[in-house]
């Protein structure tokens, strides 16, 4: 185990950060930004183009991943 200088800090060992499964953390993203929409609606709002951008990101590499896998399944 590295000595405190060379880590730059001390950290207690019973103090670590809990590891959140990635499944929790999409859920908890997903409630929040629910609630953050529908409570204060203008951001909602200005967050929109963002949403549309990230749906079309989603859209065409499942397109194309979809696409691909019929080409290679010809045969």
């Amino acid at each position: 185990m590295p000595s405190n200088s060379e880590v730059g800090y001390w950290v207690h060992p019973k103090m670590r950060i809990p590891k959140v499964p990635l499944a929790v953390k999409i859920f908890i993203g997903l409630f929040l930004g629910i609630m953050i929409g529908w409570l204060v609606l203008a951001w909602g709002l200005a967050a929109r183009p963002l949403a549309n951008l990230f749906l079309n990101l989603i859209k065409s590499t499942t397109g194309s991943t979809a696409t691909g896998w019929s080409v290679l399944h010809e045969n």
